[in-house]
């Protein structure tokens, strides 16, 4: 169940009474693509843009509803982004931590209205602000810093999504999740307090001590993870997700 955050509901919630572009301002700033803006620039964002409250396992955006008429960003909370792979058949699936804007990518490559299947679930209550795409496009042709902005931030993306080839095989994947399983919150890390051995990880995910150590190996490569003897912590658990699913 989503609601509108207007200012009569936030007043019920605490007290105050911020006007919507306030509202919206509050939760642009954020995300990470707008965190270098100006509160001129961002204040312009914000009056094309509505900021909608979702429960945990609500449905922000099912499966063919995006249509490239709006950007959704995720303000707080955490939602389950799911798209097509390169793969025919296969699908992505992505956990989101707040800050992260959705339809990004086909908002720059694709001028007209287009369809696409992907589809966004909160997985904790969160906060995902709206914005409309055809006036934010001609708010990126009146203002070079706002274009550089996005391009940089998709360029950024881009190569942290390219930067390691994952593997599709089972029991890389297997590995993963057995490890995030493990994995702990410590103060602002995420960590796995002792890491077995390669022998059990191997039996316990059915696979070799060899594919076992290599998988652990990426992880630190890649500089998702790096290792804290006896554990190892994790850097990066946005990416650490989404090489498990």
């Amino acid at each position: 169940m989503a609601f509108l955050m207007t200012p009569e509901n936030m007043t019920a919630l605490n007290g105050v009474s911020p006007s919507r572009p306030q509202t919206a301002i509050q939760a642009l700033k954020k995300l990470a693509c707008f965190d270098r803006l100006e509160t001129e620039c961002l204040t312009k964002i914000g009056r094309i843009s509505s900021v909608l409250g979702y429960m945990a396992g609500d449905t922000v955006l099912a499966s063919g509803q995006f249509d490239g008429t709006q950007l959704y960003g995720i303000a707080s909370g955490s939602a389950r982004l799911v798209k097509p792979a390169a793969r025919a058949g296969d699908f992505d699936v992505t956990e989101l931590e707040g800050g992260e804007l959705v339809g990004l990518a086909e908002f720059l490559v694709y001028q007209d209205v287009m369809s696409s299947p992907l589809s966004l679930t909160a997985l904790t209550d969160a906060d995902v602000v709206i914005i409309d795409s055809v006036p934010f496009r001609e708010l990126m042709d009146e203002d070079p810093e706002l274009k550089d902005c996005m391009l940089r931030f998709a360029a950024a993306q881009w190569l942290q999504t390219t930067a390691v080839r994952w593997t599709d095989t089972g029991p890389d994947r297997r590995i993963y999740q057995h490890l995030l399983s493990l994995v702990q919150r410590d103060g602002d890390r995420y960590i796995i307090s002792e890491m077995p051995r390669h022998a059990a990880l191997a039996e316990l995910c059915g696979t070799t001590d060899r594919d076992a150590a290599a998988a652990v190996a990426v992880l630190i490569d890649s500089e998702i993870a790096r290792r804290e003897y006896p554990g190892l912590v994790i850097e990066d658990i946005s990416a650490f997700r989404a090489v498990c699913f």
